[in-house]
C-alpha cells in the first residue's frame, strides 16, 4: 500500500469548501496522520499497530478540534461579557440621569418636593438612630404675587430661578441642600444643626437674596426682592413625626410675615 506524499502548502485554504476557522485544525490533524503513517509503515507496505494508530488519530483529532472550539468559545464569551458590561454601564448612566430629572425642579434647577420628602424621611431616621438634631428652614419670597402682576409671569419665573440659585450657591460650602417646596416657597434641611446654627444659616440666606438685583425685561431699574424665613429645630424621636418639624417651621414663617416680612423667626420643639 502506497501513501502519496502530499505537502501542506499544496492545499489551498481559499479553495476548500470550509471556512478558515475549520480548515486550520483539520490541516493540523492531517499533518499528524501523515507523520503517524510514515512512522508505522513497514518497507513491505503493511501497517503495524493499526488499532494503536486509530486510537492515536482519534485522540489527536479530538484534541485539535476541542482546543480550537474551546478557544473560540472563550473568546466569544469574553466578547459577550464585555458587551453586557458596557450596556449595563450605559443603562446605569441613563438611570442616574432619569433619577436626577425626577428629583429636580424643572424651572429652578434645584431639588423638588419629591426629593425633599425623601430626604426628610431619611434624615429623620438617621437622627433617631444616631441621636443627632435636625434643623429646618422654610422661606417664602415676599409679595411674589404683586411681582408677578406687575412684571408678568415670565419675569416671575426668572425671579424664582434667580432666588433658587442664590440660595443654592449660598449653601454650597455648607453641604446643605435647598428644595423648591411649592410656588414661591423653598425649604432647607440641616442635618446635625442646632437652633442657633440653623438661624445663622437663615440669616445668610435672607441677606444673599436681599442683595440680589433683578432686571425684568423692558425695565431699566433693578428690582430687589426679600425673604421671610421660619426656622425650627428638634431631636427626632420615635414618638414624633417629620411633619412636626415642618409644622413648627411653618408657624415661625407665619410669624415672620406677620411681623413685617424680610426677617427670620424661630421655633424650637423640645
Amino acid at each position: 500500500m502506497l501513501v502519496k506524499n502530499t505537502r501542506l502548502e499544496d492545499v489551498k485554504i481559499s479553495e476548500a469548501p470550509f471556512k478558515a476557522d475549520f480548515v486550520l485544525p483539520l490541516l493540523g490533524i492531517y499533518a499528524c496522520v501523515q507523520a503517524l503513517i510514515t512512522q508505522l509503515l513497514l518497507p513491505s507496505g503493511h501497517f503495524v499497530g493499526l488499532p494503536l494508530m486509530a486510537g492515536l488519530l482519534l485522540v489527536c483529532g479530538a484534541w485539535a478540534c476541542l482546543s480550537h472550539f474551546r478557544a473560540q468559545g472563550l473568546t466569544a464569551l469574553q466578547n459577550e461579557l464585555q458587551d453586557l458590561q458596557e450596556k449595563r454601564k450605559a443603562l446605569e448612566k441613563q438611570n442616574a440621569k432619569l433619577q436626577a430629572l425626577v428629583m429636580t425642579d424643572a424651572l429652578t434647577g434645584v431639588s423638588n418636593r419629591r426629593y425633599f420628602d425623601y430626604l426628610l424621611t431619611r434624615e429623620w431616621q438617621l437622627g433617631i438612630r444616631e441621636g443627632r438634631s435636625l434643623g429646618l428652614i422654610v422661606c417664602d419670597i415676599d409679595h411674589f404675587k404683586q411681582f408677578n402682576d406687575q412684571f408678568g409671569h415670565l419675569a416671575g419665573d426668572d425671579c424664582l430661578a434667580a432666588v433658587a440659585q442664590t440660595l443654592k450657591n449660598t449653601l454650597a460650602e455648607q453641604n446643605y441642600e435647598v428644595a423648591r417646596y411649592g410656588g414661591e416657597e423653598f425649604v432647607v434641611l440641616l442635618p446635625g444643626a442646632n437652633l442657633a446654627e440653623t438661624q445663622k444659616v437663615a440669616e445668610q440666606l435672607k441677606q444673599a437674596v436681599h442683595a440680589l438685583s433683578l432686571l425684568p425685561e423692558s425695565h431699566t431699574t433693578a428690582v430687589h426682592v426679600s425673604l421671610s424665613l421660619g426656622v425650627s429645630c428638634l431631636m427626632p424621636q420615635q414618638n414624633r413625626k417629620p411633619q412636626d418639624l415642618l409644622s413648627s417651621a411653618d408657624q415661625a414663617l407665619y410669624r415672620a410675615k406677620a411681623a413685617g416680612r424680610n426677617r427670620v423667626c424661630t421655633s424650637e420643639l423640645v
